[in-house]
């Protein structure tokens, strides 16, 4: 078996709710990773006669608290395989997930306008290792990364759109761990 996941996503109680996705890696080290994970706080009021939501996240993923599924934890494909290649590239904010932890809060206002803003520091390597996160050449975030999210969006008689933006400012130290070669020279 490539991989398996098992998610739990519900209320914990009136005002928290989670996702907690659990995958097994049948290919690498066959073991159990912690895998996406978003524990949140959420509630409503009205301000100036609008509806508001607000709420505040604590998850280990950029972008795993997008609620229109268009970010990177949400890009296709969705599962890949370790046996199958992989792009060489990509942005530093898509492969974060499980080697961070974050907090952000966020505010919808009138179902219209979205905000999130927060930040996300490396977790600690022993953190990663007992869920098993962790790999010697990820970079590792050198302080804070502030991370925002912004969404515009209207639906209108059954018409939907939305324009928005999202990102992070990190620092980063690439590759946790250094190998140091030692070469005898010999005597001549």
């Amino acid at each position: 078996m490539d991989q398996a996941s098992i998610f739990y996503a519900g209320r914990v109680t009136s005002k928290v709710g989670a996702f907690v996705q659990t995958t097994f890696d049948g290919v690498g080290k066959q073991n159990l990773i912690l895998d996406n994970t978003d524990i949140r706080y959420a509630d409503q009021t009205n301000l100036a006669g609008q509806q508001f939501v607000y709420g505040v996240s604590a998850n280990n993923s950029p972008t795993v608290s997008d609620l229109w599924n268009t970010t990177p934890v949400w890009s296709l494909p969705a599962a890949s395989s370790s046996l199958a290649p992989t792009p060489a590239a990509g942005t530093l904010i898509e492969s974060l997930g499980g080697q961070v932890g974050g907090m952000t809060a966020y505010t919808m206002w009138k179902n219209l306008l979205y905000v999130e803003a927060g930040g996300y520091t490396s977790l600690a390597r022993n953190v990663q290792q007992t869920v098993s996160t962790f790999g010697p050449g990820q970079n590792r975030i050198d302080g804070g990364a502030p991370y925002w999210r912004v969404a515009l969006q209207h639906n209108h008689n059954g018409h939907y759109g939305a324009i928005g933006s999202f990102g992070m400012r990190a620092n980063v130290n690439p590759q946790r761990t250094l190998v140091v070669s030692q070469f005898e020279i010999p005597k001549t």
